[in-house]
């Protein structure tokens, strides 16, 4: 791997700014209990949203959680109406979490929220550094691409 001593600098001031972003970002953006839904439960409604029905296990490896943590979470979204258990067909050992109609409509009342939101933050920003930033996401993941490939190999060696 080449020499990342040039970019200490650099990434001691991305550190700087994200440790500076994310308070605010949580405060303007991330739903709360006293809103009716939480961060973490919209992160799974949002899955299930865009992924359909999916196993306990399914979710806790897209959340990176264990399967207690979604297991706790889910009785509270049950409990509050926005989903359902049920067992599959195929194992009825494995049980299928899905969106209820509420569910749906929580998610995408949440969602509409987020993205007026952050137009709000676009229209401060101006249209040139919104461009900027956009481009600027596309070289971080274009990089971390990179570099994942490279340590899959690194690995397979």
């Amino acid at each position: 791997m080449e020499n990342t001593k040039p970019f200490s600098g650099y990434v001691y001031l991305l550190e700087q700014e994200m440790s500076a972003l994310f308070p605010i970002y949580k405060e303007y953006m991330m739903p709360r209990e006293k809103d009716g839904i939480t961060h973490v439960q919209t992160v799974l409604l949002r899955k299930l949203l865009h992924g359909g029905p999916s196993t306990v296990s399914d979710i806790a490896d897209a959340m990176g959680v264990t399967m207690a943590a979604v297991s706790s979470l889910t009785d509270r979204l049950v409990k509050g109406g926005l989903i359902i258990r049920e067992r599959s067909d195929l194992d009825r050992r494995v049980v299928i979490i899905n969106l209820t109609s509420a569910g749906r409509d929580e998610i995408e009342k949440y969602m509409e929220t987020s993205r007026k939101k952050i137009s709000m933050v676009f229209e401060e920003m101006g249209e040139e550094k919104v461009k900027l930033l956009l481009e600027a996401i596309s070289y971080i993941k274009v990089g971390v691409e990179k570099c994942l490939k490279a340590q899959k190999v690194i690995h397979s060696i």
